[in-house]
């Protein structure tokens, strides 16, 4: 009975995790929306429309390159940020001489560990190196740029699953290993 229970709240939990997730995205669709449409519109509320055959008014001429200059920005923006986000993903695949951000090598034996590296990868999760005077430093587990402190908790058997094992130190708080000699952590951010 009690295994139902949580069972039935973990599904509940994950419901509205999504349900969530999805409002947040069509809100922000519906603020794209509008302000794509007030752009369109401009202030057409209070214009009377063009009849046919006049020429458009120099106002609704400014008003259209003014609109065509916004969508080239945005186009320079996302191809800027796309550029950026593939030298963020060369240098992460960089950060370990054998291509993995764990500095673990992947063998293919434990598909947890390409699940692990999947996440760091996605930037849901991210390693910090942690040193500890007298011990070998220790890579601990941390929400990602693009990731929750609840992501953490919600992949923890996977840590438990992930070669070498991740443990919990009640100490930090924090899911750590023992790190790969000479491995120094996530690359630094760009100055």
């Amino acid at each position: 009975m009690v295994q139902r229970c949580t069972w039935r709240m973990d599904k509940a939990r994950k419901i509205a995790t999504e349900a969530t997730a999805m409002a947040d995205q069509l809100e922000g669709d519906l603020y794209m929306a509008k302000r794509t449409l007030a752009a369109l519109n401009g202030n057409s509320a209070t214009k009377e429309p063009v009849k046919e055959g006049e020429k458009e008014t120099e106002d609704e001429v400014d008003r259209e390159l003014e609109i065509e200059r916004e969508m080239r920005d945005d186009e320079a923006a996302e191809a800027l940020n796309a550029t950026l986000t593939d030298a963020e993903a060369e240098a992460e695949t960089e950060a370990s001489p054998n291509g993995t951000l764990s500095g673990y090598p992947d063998d293919g034996t434990t598909p947890e560990n390409a699940t692990f590296e999947a996440l760091l990868k996605a930037g849901t999760l991210q390693l910090k190196l942690v040193d500890r005077p007298g011990y070998a430093p220790d890579q601990a587990i941390e929400p990602g740029p693009f990731g929750r402190k609840t992501d953490v908790f919600e992949h923890k058997e996977l840590f438990k699953k992930c070669y070498p094992r991740f443990f919990f130190n009640g100490e930090a708080k924090e899911w750590r290993r023992t790190a790969p000699a000479g491995w120094t952590g996530q690359p630094p951010a760009a100055a």
